[in-house]
């Protein structure tokens, strides 16, 4: 015999009813908290005021019980639809969705930090602040992956645990921060080839054996790449070498850098200058050409003193350097430098030769570079630098080493062994500079004479 299809449904309406009752029940006491919470002008000023981030009330059931009125940041569903439902499917977990709402129960919420998070700090009353996740909402029947940042707080209102949960959506951030990074590591992988190339250029081991002797070469550049170079190369009985600092460090100084060794290449090595003035004046020549610097003097100087002045400044592209040329068949050695000096070190005194007062590159009153003419003897020890080393700040202080002090080093070094002088300095320099940063690079060379 037949059921009676009406008596079958008839028969589960009881256990409907029971269950419309229950869920009815549920979310007109989660409504009911609601209201009660908006009724509290603390509660309200405190957390559920007007905040940039998305805020949530959970209970200590997983429920959601209250929420600030920027929830649609986070999901789009009205209020009698999320609250008193599990909080996964009350933000559209994908996860809570595939499963029927069942939020806890997938094997997926083991590793949720948004639900351990509200779990631990139910039990343990602690905060939990700026955690990123990456989480998969559902949205309009597809899964949408978004980037969010979420904080837990623990409260409790009239006897009943709750967490807050605060969460911001950075999605938009995090891919603005994928394509910095991504740019950022385009430009490291661009300036570790200049580093290459830079590397390239400076005379290696071997070479700086040849040329300059017993010698040490302390080079740290402040950057990646360096604004500070070195140079050296032999023209019959001459042996040349050179210290310089371009204007300023990392890309820009390397590649005056590059440009400057080109040109003293061109200088010395192809044409067969060796006199130190004339290599300056050579150099500063191709540099203002190269950088189309080459303004009208008077046209300049008829300019007011203040303007002047500011013109020069903006042209101030051009390097610092020393040039010392050795002939060790008489002892005889030349030095010429732009904004710097040549040390000499003799039965552990100091001898300081001074420089032109003025850059390889365009100045206010470009004179032609002159040169010294220095009789060695052996054992002395020649030094030459930029001013990276003694410009750094360190010390008790932090206060710059300064020249002084510099020079002082260099006599009480200058009886070690070469190869241990450029251990002592970079070791002096360390100690000083400690936990400042490096302002600059650091270039130093030093000879001892046969």
């Amino acid at each position: 015999m037949l059921t009676n299809p009406t008596n079958v449904i008839n028969s589960y309406v009881p256990a409907i009813r029971e269950n419309y009752i229950s869920t009815s029940i549920i979310q007109n006491k989660a409504q009911n908290k609601l209201d009660a919470l908006k009724s509290s002008n603390t509660f309200i000023n405190s957390i559920l005021g007007s905040l940039n981030s998305t805020l949530f009330i959970v209970d200590s059931k997983m429920r959601l019980i209250g929420f600030n009125d920027n929830n649609h940041l986070i999901f789009t569903r009205a209020e009698h639809e999320v609250i008193g439902f599990l909080f996964g499917k009350s933000c559209g977990c994908a996860n809570a969705n595939k499963n029927n709402g069942i939020c806890g129960t997938t094997p997926a919420c083991k590793n949720c930090n948004i639900r351990g998070s509200i779990v631990n700090c139910i039990q343990t009353k602690e905060s939990t602040r700026n955690i990123p996740i990456g989480h998969t909402l559902f949205r309009e029947q597809n899964d949408v992956k978004r980037e969010l940042m979420f904080s837990t707080k623990y409260i409790s209102y009239q006897e009943e645990e709750m967490v807050l949960v605060i969460i911001d959506d950075i999605t938009e951030l995090e891919r603005q921060k994928q394509e910095i990074i991504k740019s950022r590591n385009e430009i490291l992988g661009s300036i570790e080839y200049a580093k290459r190339i830079q590397q390239a250029v400076l005379p290696r081991k071997t070479k700086l054996n040849s040329v300059l002797g017993d010698h040490f070469v302390l080079y740290k550049p402040l950057n990646i790449v360096s604004g500070d170079f070195y140079y050296a190369a032999s023209i019959g009985d001459w042996r040349i070498a050179i210290v310089a600092d371009c204007t300023g460090h990392g890309v820009p100084g390397a590649f005056m850098s590059l440009l400057s060794i080109t040109y003293l290449k061109e200088i010395i090595e192809k044409d067969g200058i060796v006199r130190p003035d004339i290599i300056l004046n050579e150099l500063r020549n191709s540099i203002i050409k190269a950088l189309r610097k080459q303004n009208n003097n008077l046209a300049l100087l008829e300019m007011d003193k203040q303007i002047l002045e500011d013109v020069v400044e903006s042209l101030s592209d051009g390097l610092d350097i020393s040039v010392c040329v050795r002939n060790n068949k008489n002892n005889e050695l030349l030095f010429a430098g732009a904004n710097s000096s040549l040390y000499l070190v003799r039965n552990n005194e100091m001898h300081e030769y001074k420089g032109n007062r003025m850059p390889v590159g365009y100045y206010l009153k470009m004179d032609k570079f002159s040169y010294q003419k220095i009789l060695t003897q052996k054992d002395d020890v020649i030094y030459m630098s930029s001013d990276g080393y003694y410009d750094q700040f360190g010390g008790n202080n932090g206060k710059k080493l300064k020249n002084k002090r510099f020079k002082e080093i260099l006599v009480e070094i200058s009886s070690l062994e070469m190869k241990h002088q450029g251990e002592k300095l970079l070791e002096v320099y360390n100690s000083w500079k400690a936990k400042e940063p490096q302002i600059d690079d650091v270039c130093v060379i030093g000879i001892r004479t046969e």
